[in-house]
């Protein structure tokens, strides 16, 4: 056996017995946030929630979890951001995308993101003359009015809303709006609700049985 040879097989005996290298955990640049409020609509009282995701480098102002989420100041615009929830009655001719619209309306080189999701729809734009941005999210649910399995319901929207204005004392670049555009894009893209009604009267059950 030559030299050569040798040493060849010696490293591929040490690369046998070498143990693997550790693979490292994928890190997420974002955060999961939860917004957890209650309302009425049509005399049903009604929960809702929505879970979304921002990325680690806002600055949270208000905590996990509750009514709102507030965060800022944001790029060099210093935007304040807040994001909130609702329900509203729902008019069953009308799709999400229209509803969306409707909320949300602006031409073309005003809307930065817009698209849907199973049944929701969401939409991000600019408020045309300003530097200041919306978003809408829509889902359509039905909120029951019964315990009773199959029994009437109530149609209505499940609306998160998200409002970035800017607020720097000169002139906010023209950059600073797509950049909050993009993180609004991509958290109403990718988020999820429910809404259901509760405290529904209960059924009285079936007489008990003649002794």
């Amino acid at each position: 056996m030559n030299i050569l040879r040798a040493t060849a097989l010696a490293l591929a005996a040490a690369a046998v017995l070498a143990p693997a290298a550790m693979a490292t955990p994928a890190v997420t640049p974002y955060n999961r946030y939860t917004i957890n409020d209650a309302s009425t609509l049509a005399g049903l009282k009604v929960e809702f929630r929505n879970d979304l995701l921002f990325p680690k480098k806002l600055t949270d102002k208000t905590a996990n979890g509750g009514p709102v989420l507030r965060f800022g100041p944001i790029g060099s615009c210093r935007f304040n951001l807040s994001v909130s929830a609702n329900v509203t009655s729902r008019d069953v001719a009308e799709t999400a995308v229209a509803h969306a619209t409707r909320l949300q309306p602006a031409d073309a080189p005003y809307v930065y993101a817009e698209g849907t999701r199973n049944t929701a729809a969401w939409r991000v734009v600019r408020l045309k003359g300003t530097a200041n941005v919306r978003s809408i999210w829509v889902l359509p649910v039905s909120l029951r009015t019964t315990v009773l399995i199959g029994g009437a319901t109530v149609p209505a929207w499940l609306e998160l809303r998200g409002t970035a204005n800017e607020h720097t004392d000169g002139a906010c670049h023209s950059g600073g709006p797509r950049y909050i555009g993009d993180i609004l894009g991509e958290a109403f893209g990718a988020t999820s609700g429910t809404a259901f009604s509760t405290d529904l009267p209960r059924v009285p059950g079936p007489p008990n049985p003649a002794a």
